[in-house]
C-alpha cells in the first residue's frame, strides 16, 4: 500500500513533467 505523501508526490511530480513538456511542445511548434 502506498501513503499519501508518496501519492501525492508522483502527482506533482507527473503534473510538473507534463507541464514543462506542454511547454516545450509548444515552445517548439511555435519555433
Amino acid at each position: 500500500m502506498i501513503t499519501r505523501r508518496a501519492f501525492l508526490k508522483y502527482i506533482s511530480g507527473t503534473a510538473l513533467t507534463l507541464f514543462v513538456f506542454n511547454k516545450f511542445g509548444i515552445s517548439k511548434a511555435i519555433a
